[in-house]
């Protein structure tokens, strides 16, 4: 018998769980387009974990040191990148908020200083996280 990924029992889940409760608020509270969008893409990405379930084996297992340096680099350069268009969205945001007073750009700019935060945050446990492991 073959192992189960447990990462990927564990979105199957959370992905049908997400599907049916989309169903049933579009069926007894709201007949809203955009619930039935994201209940297509819930279900959707359950299918897709479900056949990835029964994997032989991760893709971890997989890599040599040259697709390992390569995912390290285009990993740092993406989050690189993702930061200094997150940087871009904070200063807009807020001298928007500055010029016109309308509190949507002040919530925009602080939901995303909030998740600058989060990804130094995420970003200095994994690096202490990994090199106490290896």
């Amino acid at each position: 018998m073959k192992k189960m990924n447990k990462k990927y029992v564990l979105s199957t889940i959370i992905m049908f769980a997400l599907a049916i409760s989309c169903g049933y608020i579009i069926l007894f509270v709201d007949n809203s387009l955009r619930y039935l969008i994201a209940c297509v893409i819930a279900t959707f990405a359950g299918i897709i974990n479900l056949m990835f379930i029964k994997s032989k084996d991760s893709l971890v297992d997989a890599v040599d040191e040259r697709d390992q340096v390569n995912i390290d680099k285009s990993s740092h350069k993406t989050i690189q990148l993702l930061n200094y268009f997150l940087a871009i969205v904070i200063f807009s945001s807020l001298t928007l908020y500055g010029v016109t007073k309308i509190d949507a750009y002040l919530v925009v700019g602080l939901v995303e200083l909030c998740t600058v935060i989060v990804a130094l945050l995420l970003s200095l446990f994994t690096q202490s996280y990994y090199e106490k492991r290896n």
